[in-house]
Formats: C-alpha cells, sequence, structure tokens
C-alpha cells in the first residue's frame, strides 16, 4: 500500500505537494483532539475497571462474612453498600473532572495519585450542584456511614474481620485477586497518553 502511495506520489509532482499539505494540515488539526479523547477513553477505562474490581471484592467480602458469621448479615450489608457508594463516588467524581478538568487527573504517578486527586470545598460544591443525582449520593454515602459506624455490632465485626476472618484462606484468596485486578488497573493507567 505504501509502495504504491509512494509511487503515485513521485509520478505527480503537483499530487505530491497538495497531499503532503493536505496530510500536514489534518495532522495538524486532528493530533491534539484526537490525544485529549485518548487520556480521556484510557482514564476513563482505568477508572471503570477500579470501580469493577472494589464492587467485586465488596460483593465477595460481604458473602464470606455471612457466610461465616450469619449473626452479622444485616451489618455486613450496610458496610458493603457504603464502600461501593464510596468507590461509586469516586469513580463519579473523575468522570467530572475528565469533562471540566481533566489536567488534574494523573495518570502517570501510580493508582494513588490517580485515586486520590486534589479536591476542594470549590470543587464538592460545584459537584453537588451540577446534579441532583450527585447530592443525593452524598446524602446516601452520610446515612450508611452513620448506621454502619454507630451500629451495635460495629466494633463486635471489626474484632472478627482483624482476628479471624483475615486469616483465612478465602480472605487471602479475596485479597490476591483484588490485588492483580489493581495491577491490571495500574497497567491501564501506565498505558495512558500524558495529556499536553
Amino acid at each position: 500500500m505504501w509502495d504504491y502511495l509512494n509511487y503515485r506520489i513521485r509520478s505527480a509532482p503537483s499530487v505530491k505537494w497538495g497531499f503532503a499539505l493536505l496530510f500536514l494540515g489534518l495532522m495538524v488539526q486532528t493530533t491534539p483532539l484526537a490525544h485529549a479523547e485518548d487520556f480521556k477513553a484510557c482514564a476513563g477505562r482505568a477508572a471503570a475497571r477500579d470501580l469493577a474490581a472494589k464492587k467485586d471484592f465488596q460483593d465477595r467480602l460481604h458473602q464470606m462474612i455471612v457466610d461465616d458469621k450469619p449473626e452479622f448479615k444485616a451489618l455486613a450489608a450496610l458496610n458493603r453498600d457504603l464502600q461501593v457508594q464510596l468507590a461509586e463516588e469516586r469513580k463519579v467524581k473523575i468522570d467530572y473532572l475528565l469533562e471540566t478538568n481533566p489536567e488534574r487527573i494523573i495518570t502517570h504517578h501510580g493508582l494513588s495519585k490517580f485515586s486520590n486527586f486534589t479536591w476542594s470545598d470549590a470543587d464538592e460544591s460545584r459537584f453537588v450542584e451540577k446534579s441532583e443525582a450527585n447530592r443525593k449520593r452524598m446524602e446516601k454515602i452520610s446515612d450508611l456511614r452513620k448506621r454502619n459506624n454507630f451500629h451495635a455490632d460495629w466494633p463486635r465485626m471489626r474484632g472478627y474481620f482483624r482476628s479471624e476472618l483475615t486469616k483465612k484462606p478465602a480472605y487471602k484468596t479475596l485479597m490476591t485477586d483484588f490485588t492483580n485486578a489493581q495491577v491490571e488497573v495500574k497497567n491501564i493507567l501506565s498505558s495512558c497518553p500524558v495529556p499536553k
């Protein structure tokens, strides 16, 4: 294909310059836009994979607790729901910044820097004002946090988690799977172009 194009361009000098100028013009016009879209798509893909991994982790952890200690069923569900809502909130905020201030999303310094972006009170106000869904999510998180943290079984479940559950082979498998999923997210992040 390239050999044929080179032959056609060499055989017609006026076409050669016209083609070269057209190609250069297209490159200058489309490269910055394509680069920005690639960055947003890549960062969005990393955020979606991170959210999926966190949801999977919380669902499996909840099931492990319920299977082992059915008396913690209600609290385990509250805790799972809180953690999932927090993870979803983080993803929505990343999506928001990708639309409004993509330069604030850092993909080339690991998962921690990606997930823990700067977020001010002014950001929070704009974010909540932007949509009713954002406001409702914040209210739901506040409610879940209170119900979880002040639940009568919370100290006992936390003690069970630390002293028993974390020593079980199934929990270690869960942690290995989650760590592997986080490596996938890091690999996506490392493939993202650095925005100009």
